[in-house]
């Protein structure tokens, strides 16, 4: 197992990750990845002192674009005029 791997089912287990199919899976592994860059980058600004504050791996770093912790899609809507 590559560490990147191992970190993937470090993170499952810490935050008590279940996904219901191997495709949600992968989605979800791949949203985790791509903020774990994100989080990776912006941290590296603040060593730089280019930001005031660090970020780090959560309960919510699988969640895909559009998603908010409740666990709903934000949709933007339109009101009546």
């Amino acid at each position: 197992m590559n560490p990147l791997d191992e970190e993937w089912e470090s993170w499952k287990t810490t935050f008590e990750k279940k996904y219901n199919s191997p495709e949600e899976e992968t989605i979800r592994r791949a949203a985790w990845e791509k903020n774990k860059i994100y989080i990776e980058d912006h941290n590296k600004q603040y060593e730089q002192g280019l930001t005031s504050f660090t970020m780090g791996l959560n309960q919510f770093s699988d969640m895909i674009e559009g998603e908010s912790p409740c666990g709903c899609m934000n949709k933007k809507t339109t009101q009546p005029n």
